[in-house]
């Protein structure tokens, strides 16, 4: 389905990779290899991205040339529908289809349906794997059932080729019993393991870093986990802040830029009595914690009423003027944040511990976007 309103990519071009990095126009088209003014009008939505640009984009910041074009066609195609009903046409009913055409000689060439080969193989491990990279099928299927679209999901897998994520889950869905079963022994294999090393005498510090893994995919406890944003404008975060010194628990938003919904919130929504903390480093320092808040609640921006809408941006306007409207941000995840505090000790993006695998985030960052899954912090590194 496609996205409600898609956003041309030219924002993205500018939050998504100019913003992030520090780029001025000048210097970004200098790196893509084009003129000034043909970047410039992609970034005013003056234009679209060219099958061209689109290969430049992807060798520059990455994703695929599909990915750049699809939101290219997506943006053109909503705008275009907008005006359907001002389109008049003269209906003629063709005397032969496209294949009886190509069946008779006349101009198309006949389609061919020969065996596509399937982008899955098993690895030494008995686990399958992706168009020849490490992503699991399972980590495919399990973002599909939740509601990502196959560009969503190649979005955030960006190594897999957007034909290869749409050949995966065709394949699920004509062998969905058989995939289930798959993805159900894995579960069994992972509930093994992890019973065997439970019974393993002082294991236990490694086995809480499994469980905390298995509870992340099952959906976990809300106290012992919190949420790190990687890159936030500081002069947004400073707005909220500024609110906050008057009125803690006054309810301010964030629209972080992400491919899909942040799952953790989306299916277990917080609320000011059970909050989750959010650590968040700005655009101008992503290797350092600069701010923090609680997270008390989440919405998903595709589906707010008109009426919550315009309640939603009188806020913005009147407590975030630095931050865009709803329509004028994309991505779908609106959090609902309160206590958001400039901290007075920074502290290292490395201080902060994945659930995933139980390891330290990487301090060394060149570009904002993204979040992690962390430990919730009993006390602030370096906090007196």
């Amino acid at each position: 389905m496609p996205m409600h309103n898609p956003p041309h990519p030219g924002e993205l071009v500018k939050h998504e990779c100019l913003e992030p990095l520090g780029l001025s126009v000048d210097q970004a088209a200098q790196a893509l290899g084009v003129p000034r003014q043909e970047l410039a009008d992609i970034i005013d939505k003056k234009s679209g991205i060219s099958p061209e640009m689109a290969i430049r984009l992807s060798k520059s910041f990455g994703s695929s040339p599909e990915t750049w074009l699809g939101m290219q066609t997506d943006y053109d195609l909503w705008q275009a529908q907008k005006r359907a009903k001002g389109i008049e046409v003269e209906q003629f009913a063709p005397t032969h289809t496209p294949l009886e055409n190509a069946a008779t000689g006349n101009a198309m060439p006949p389609l061919t349906f020969d065996q596509e080969r399937i982008p899955l193989k098993f690895d030494q491990w008995g686990v399958a794997r992706v168009g020849g990279t490490k992503v699991a099928l399972e980590g495919i299927i399990a973002l599909y059932r939740q509601g990502f679209t196959p560009e969503q999901i190649q979005w955030d897998f960006d190594v897999v080729d957007l034909a290869d994520v749409y050949s995966v889950i065709g394949y699920y869905l004509r062998r969905k019993e058989e995939v289930d079963h798959y993805m159900q022994e894995r579960d069994d294999d992972w509930d093994k393991f992890v019973a065997d090393l439970e019974s393993q005498p002082g294991a236990k510090e490694f086995y809480d870093r499994i469980r905390d893994s298995k509870d992340l995919r099952k959906g976990g406890k809300m106290n012992d986990w919190a949420l790190f944003i990687n890159g936030i404008f500081d002069k947004v975060l400073a707005d909220i802040t500024a609110a906050h010194s008057q009125n803690p628990d006054l309810t301010l938003f964030l629209q972080p830029y992400t491919g899909g919904p942040i799952v953790r919130l989306r299916d277990n929504i917080p609320s000011p009595e059970v909050p989750v903390t959010l650590y968040a480093s700005t655009t101008d320092n992503l290797s350092t914690i600069s701010y923090t808040a609680d997270i008390v609640g989440w919405e998903n921006k595709l589906t707010i009423n008109p009426a919550r809408r315009q309640e939603v941006d009188a806020i913005l306007e009147k407590h975030q003027p630095t931050e865009p409207g709803l329509e004028g941000n994309s991505g779908i995840n609106l959090i609902h944040v309160r206590r958001m505090t400039k901290l007075a000790t920074p502290f290292s993006v490395g201080e902060l511990i994945k659930i995933s695998d139980g390891k330290p985030l990487s301090a060394k960052r060149s570009r904002a976007g993204g979040f992690s899954y962390i430990r919730a912090l009993d006390t602030l590194p370096g906090a007196p």
